[in-house]
């Protein structure tokens, strides 16, 4: 066992290098929030490779080899396991700037919450007789500081995506797509990898989990979205999609023809959110407005 801190992570590495064959190893991390961030910052500032495993991945991959115990140590030799077997793709190294968008992005998501749940708290507090003066006067209070320090957080946000220039270009093919405004393009410039390390739309798709999932049992065929990808970005998608849906001519287009099809909205609106989700790749791709 070693800490998850410098000295640990510095020692880690010098009893690997001590036990494998000529310096060449391949690391299977399992991410868990922000816990894995320094070793991975130090394996990429050494040009060390290492995966990032998808935790639902190591479950299935657990549930194939009929393990049951939860332990450190079978997790560690199932993760050992499962790099042998699979042979995983190395993991690029962070972005560090995209790394620090989307801290800006979390933030900001956080306090916009607490905001909101102060506001309701503020409303409810307000309608009872018996609620003292002193509170309501401190949730006031909370409310406005709330306020400055978002007032505060975007300018921040915004000053430092307009030092980027390629932040800059990004954002401004990203809102010329119909439906799409600063705060889906910020969702999708923090949380998505970028369009270069994908080599198609439907990788893009995927990555959120926006792409087709088919069923077929005997004559009965269907499809559904995966929703195996990250629920943040899927969740901040939706009412772009449904608003391409009426004035994005292109997955307008789509989701009448499968209104015509299937008879029913929800597949409609499915399709247009892989089609937003293609769209989106595709505009930054090809470096050209819509």
């Amino acid at each position: 066992m070693f800490p998850q801190h410098g000295g640990g992570i510095r020692g880690f590495l010098r009893w690997l290098s001590r036990s494998s064959y000529n310096g060449d190893w391949h690391l299977i991390v399992e991410p868990t929030s922000t816990y894995h961030h320094p070793l991975v910052h130090t394996l990429a500032a050494q040009g060390q490779a290492y995966t990032l495993i998808n935790p639902a991945h190591t479950a299935a991959f657990a549930k194939v080899q009929g393990k049951r115990a939860k332990t450190d140590r079978v997790d560690a030799r199932l993760l050992a396991s499962l790099g042998e077997s699979q042979q995983p793709e190395v993991t690029p190294p962070p972005e560090e700037d995209q790394e620090g968008l989307k801290s800006f992005r979390r933030h900001l998501g956080w306090l916009e919450k607490e905001l909101r749940a102060a506001r309701n708290r503020q409303e409810t507090a307000a309608f009872s007789p018996w609620t003292p003066k002193e509170v309501l006067d401190s949730l006031g209070r909370t409310i406005q500081q709330l306020e400055e320090e978002i007032q505060r957080l975007r300018e921040t946000m915004a000053s430092q995506q307009a030092q980027n220039q390629e932040w800059t270009r990004q954002m401004d093919l990203l809102t010329s797509i119909p439906g799409v405004g600063e705060r889906t393009a910020t969702l999708l410039l923090a949380e998505m990898p970028s369009v270069t390390r994908c080599p198609s739309a439907g990788t893009w798709a995927a990555f959120c989990g926006l792409n087709p999932e088919p069923r077929q049992s005997g004559k009965s065929a269907y499809s559904r979205l995966s929703r195996k990808g990250t629920p943040r970005v899927r969740a901040g998608l939706y009412l772009p999609a449904v608003s391409a849906l009426r004035w994005n001519p292109v997955v307008k287009a789509l989701g009448d023809r499968l209104r015509g099809a299937w008879q029913n909205r929800p597949s409609a609106h499915r399709g247009s959110y892989a089609q937003a989700a293609a769209s989106l790749f595709r505009c930054p791709q090809k470096r050209k407005t819509l």
